[in-house]
């Protein structure tokens, strides 16, 4: 997840996820993420070095919770179904949907090895 805050808790800048050893799985700018998609961090941080890390001052509900807010971007609980009853698709998998949203230009959004409800398209 991404989330529109570009400060640690402490209120430490952020430098930008290029610079960092998680390069090639973050999204390139300088707001917290929990990057890894899958395995989330306890909270979004973020790194105010190149080797070293800070938890992100972000609301429970915008990163690991079964809530949202507004069409739910940065939504990350474990809801696997549709409100009609329909089964979510394994976002690693393109049977039977074919999508790009496997690509590692959507790990900030997620996706990843599950069928948990994701909206990468926001």
């Amino acid at each position: 997840a991404v989330v529109s805050t570009q400060s640690t808790g402490s209120g430490k800048p952020c430098i930008n996820w290029k610079r960092t050893p998680l390069a090639n799985t973050a999204a390139p700018n300088h707001f917290c993420q929990t990057p890894d998609g899958v395995n989330l961090r306890d909270k979004p941080f973020c790194f105010i070095s190149e080797t070293e890390t800070e938890e992100c001052d972000v609301p429970k509900c915008v990163w690991d919770m079964d809530c949202y807010s507004g069409i739910g971007v940065h939504y990350r609980g474990y809801k696997r179904g549709t409100e009609n009853g329909k089964t979510c698709q394994n976002w690693n998998s393109d049977y039977p949907h074919p999508h790009g949203y496997h690509s590692p230009k959507y790990n900030w959004a997620g996706g990843g090895d599950h069928n948990r409800c994701r909206n990468p398209d926001g």
